[in-house]
């Protein structure tokens, strides 16, 4: 019976271990050596090793070299994934980068209280010909919501209370949602609501997946990360999966 093997060529670059996602981790006890033992069949797979330490370099040490070693009782295929074909971009809402969805531009805010332009802005350039299959995927540090809090006012307070802190959890997810906003480059200092190429769906996540057939060009695209609202929130991560070159 022929075994179809798990094809390399679907994995991309991992932004994050979502809530009960499986994976397996070393226990970061050892400074000179990781290692660990699993079984394994042969359909399971494709995997994604990422070596690490336990904390960041200070920026002032040099790099240190670091070896992998894989031992299978049957054949294996390791490739280190193509940084041209997954590109990861790091960037934070801020005060002066937080500016929300359009509704918060010129077209819907007057008295120049427009924030939309403040949102970080990214030139996407695909290289090729004719059109490429693009996944572009936009997360963030795990973000939770605190329960709202009870307090004893009286006969009654409480749930007047709750329903007021409910209400301010709805308005706070909501305000958090991530979208995408990717615009044709035509060199234009300002955007514009009618340059957005497709609708944009925000969605009450940590992490987004929004996939686009795109033309190869070298005027390429722009592409906005933001939340709903204007909040200035933590760092944020921008991963582009290709099948060819970028």
């Amino acid at each position: 019976m022929q075994i179809d093997k798990p094809k390399i060529s679907k994995t991309a670059r991992k932004l994050r271990i979502n809530p009960k996602e499986w994976f397996v981790e070393t226990q970061f006890k050892n400074p000179a050596v990781a290692a660990f033992y699993r079984y394994w069949h042969q359909t399971a797979g494709p995997f994604i090793l990422v070596p690490s330490l336990s904390k960041p370099i200070d920026k002032d040490v040099a790099a240190g070299a670091f070896s992998l070693t894989i031992f299978s009782s049957s054949p294996v295929e390791l490739v280190k994934l193509d940084e041209s074909k997954h590109v990861v971009i790091s960037g934070t809402w801020k005060k002066t980068s937080a500016g929300g969805c359009h509704l918060h531009s010129e077209e819907f805010v007057k008295g120049g209280e427009a924030s939309w332009q403040l949102n970080p802005k990214y030139l996407l350039v695909l290289k090729g010909e004719g059109k490429a299959d693009v996944e572009l995927v936009l997360s963030r540090p795990q973000w939770k919501m605190t329960e709202p809090k009870k307090t004893e006012l009286g006969k009654g307070a409480t749930q007047d209370v709750a329903g007021k802190e409910e209400k301010k959890k709805t308005k706070t997810i909501v305000g958090t949602m991530l979208g995408l906003y990717i615009f044709e480059s035509k060199g234009q200092k300002m955007l514009k609501r009618s340059d957005v190429r497709d609708d944009v769906i925000f969605y009450p996540k940590n992490e987004i997946i929004v996939s686009k057939s795109l033309d190869c060009k070298e005027t390429g695209y722009i592409v906005m990360p933001c939340t709903f609202e204007v909040i200035a929130l933590t760092n944020f991560y921008a991963r582009i999966n290709k099948k060819d070159h970028l």
